[in-house]
């Protein structure tokens, strides 16, 4: 089937989660350092944010927000865009999504501050560009692994994940 690669200068996790703690989201995504920002979705839940300077391929967008999504504890969430190619002689489009701001500061769908407060659409704007990534540096960015464990040091990062969020592990030792 003749296909066509999908490029987009974001991506975004969708978190339905309607009784959501959107300060303690922030805290964390800010804790690990993600460049990532947080909108309220229509429902209440959250919209988690990821944008690039560039177009880049949605699969390397995809691959990046699936690592960011285990590290908040929000792995296997719907994630925008759906795939990394679309089949042309289908007729596929791609997906798509409600776009933040419309109807400007009215809007719900708003950017989050630290204190998951709604942000206008300025302070968005002054907030994404200290977010943003380009290509190159979306390419580079690694996970960073942290743990007071040693045990874990060699760990997949998915499971030091798991294992910090949720507490200690017992053991037969």
């Amino acid at each position: 089937f003749p296909s066509h690669d999908i490029v987009c200068k974001w991506g975004c996790l969708d978190v339905d989660v309607y009784n959501l703690d959107h300060k303690e989201l922030i805290t964390k995504i800010k804790n690990k350092n993600l460049p990532l920002i947080v909108f309220k979705s229509k429902s209440g839940g959250a919209h988690i944010f990821l944008f690039v300077k560039e177009f880049v391929p949605a699969s390397l967008v995809r691959e990046k927000l699936k690592t960011m999504a285990a590290m908040l504890g929000h792995a296997g969430k719907e994630l925008f865009p759906k795939q990394d190619y679309i089949l042309a002689d289908k007729n596929q489009v791609g997906s798509w999504l409600n776009v933040p701001y419309h109807g400007g500061d009215n809007s719900v769908r708003r950017a989050l501050g630290d204190n998951a407060e709604l942000l206008t659409i300025e302070e968005f704007f002054k907030l994404h560009d200290q977010k943003v990534l380009s290509e190159k540096d979306l390419i580079q960015w690694k996970e960073t692994i942290t743990t007071e464990n040693e045990d874990l040091l060699e760990a997949p990062p998915c499971l030091v994940t798991l294992l910090s969020d949720k507490g200690p592990i017992v053991t037969g030792k």
